[in-house]
Order: C-alpha cells, then structure tokens, then sequence
C-alpha cells in the first residue's frame, strides 16, 4: 500500500465530489445556468462515482488498520520470544554457574587445584597453631 494510491483514492473521491456539486447547482435560474445544469443521469453518474471512490479509500483505511495491528502484533510476539529466549539464558547461565562450582570444589578435593585465595589449607592453619604453641612455651625462636 502506497502513499501515491492512497493520495489517488483521496483526490478521486474529491474530485467526484466536487463534479457532483457542480452538476447538482440548485438556485441558480439563469439562462446561461440552464444551458450549463447536467441531465439527471449525469448527476446519477457523478454520484456513483463519488460513493466508489469513497469505499475505496475505506478500504484503503481498513487496510492500514488492518497492517497497522498485524505489524504491532508481531513486534510483540517478537518481544515475548526474545524474552523467553533471554530467560532461557539465564537459566543456562545458573546452571553452568552451579555445575562450575561444583568442579571446582571436587578439583580442590583432590588437590589439583590450589585452595582460593584467602582461604587457608587445614594442614597449614595446624601447623601455624603449634608453631604459635611453641613459641609461647619455649619463648621466641
């Protein structure tokens, strides 16, 4: 749908009407006005065709109505999908996050990994209470 045939079904539908208008001319009764005035089945004519370029140009109004909210319905349908789809990701995330955990502590377990910073080894933390126990029974080293 075009804006020229939307501009050509509104210049119809006005030029139909103003035809109409000026073959329906009533009041004026002068010679020349007379001799001017359309026969009826010019006015029949005239209005027929201005009640076709006026559902025309309804039509062309139900169209973009209709495109208008098939477009809007579709960007929202677009909308839930990638909403759905970044859920998913983050439910993705937290799994490979728990799973990452979970290796690392039965790597830690193990003893292929070495324990994180700050966090001391038992077998150290002992051996730094019985040097601390030492000292202070045999005084300082």
């Amino acid at each position: 749908m075009s804006a020229q045939r939307i501009e050509a079904d509104l210049r119809a539908c006005t030029d139909s009407f103003v035809n109409l208008v000026r073959a329906a001319r009533i009041g004026d009764e002068s010679a020349a006005s007379k001799k001017r005035k359309a026969p009826g089945e010019l006015v029949e004519v005239l209005a027929e065709n201005m009640l076709l370029a006026a559902q025309d140009l309804l039509q062309t109004t139900a169209e973009l109505k209709r495109r208008a909210f098939l477009a809007n319905h579709g960007w929202q349908l677009a909308k839930a999908e990638r909403m759905q789809a970044l859920e998913h990701l983050h439910q993705r995330i937290a799994t490979l996050e728990e799973e990452l955990a979970k290796a690392e502590e039965e790597l830690r377990a193990r003893g292929r990994l070495p324990p994180r910073p700050g966090e001391a080894d038992s077998e150290s933390t002992d051996f730094q209470q019985l040097c601390t126990l030492v000292q202070e029974v045999h005084g300082h080293w």
